[in-house]
């Protein structure tokens, strides 16, 4: 859990900040205004005890498992131009900040079908060893820049916040955190499967006439 650091600077212009970021795999609570169910700072334990009763253990799903619906949220004094002076390089800008630009949403549609498709291969155990690599590096990635987005925001801009809004943040830290926990043995598994099957291809081809 994240200590909050409430930002006691003049606040900055008003902004509109949209957040994508991934809990989708075990539970999306979506915000849409005053009949929210997004859990507030409070809730956010309760609602991930949940989420780890309902994950199997060794589960794997999609690429884009971390990923949340388009969240759209204006906060009066979060400039998200600030934001993104202070990390540049973080994923959101290229993956899941707003854009109705047509080229950037068709890269980014082909991006996620590129490695959904990636995932099923790993999943079967016919990538190579390579490309296991890169869909684990590329998840890791992702994770880490969604919990550094989320820690950015509630360290310097707490009491632009509400609590509500807070509490979907630190939950979608908490689900990109135990993504990575999780990754380790997620490759580990991968590897054995990609294993198995070239055994068994070894095996077959032997045993052919």
């Amino acid at each position: 859990m994240f200590r909050v650091v409430a930002n006691r600077r003049p606040p900055p212009r008003l902004v509109a900040v949209a957040l994508l970021f991934g809990v989708a795999a075990l539970g999306v609570w979506w915000w849409s205004g005053a009949d929210s169910k997004a859990p507030t700072r409070s809730e956010v334990p309760a609602q991930r005890q949940a989420g780890e009763a309902s994950a199997s253990p060794g589960a794997e799903t999609s690429s884009d498992d971390t990923e949340l619906p388009p969240l759209r949220l204006a906060w009066p004094g979060v400039d998200l131009e600030e934001v993104r002076r202070a990390m540049p390089d973080n994923r959101y800008w290229s993956d899941s900040a707003p854009t109705d630009d047509p080229a950037t949403l068709a890269r980014r549609e082909q991006a996620k079908a590129r490695w959904n498709d990636l995932f099923g291969k790993v999943q079967s155990g016919t990538a190579t060893e390579d490309q296991i690599a890169a869909f684990y590096e590329e998840r890791q990635q992702v994770s880490e820049d969604n919990v550094a987005f989320v820690r950015y925001l509630l360290e310097h801009h707490a009491e632009d916040i509400p609590e509500r809004d807070q509490g979907m943040l630190l939950l979608a830290a908490d689900m990109n955190q135990r993504r990575l926990q999780q990754l380790p043995d997620e490759r580990d598994r991968a590897l054995q499967r990609k294993r198995r099957q070239d055994e068994a291809r070894a095996s077959n081809q032997g045993g052919s006439p």
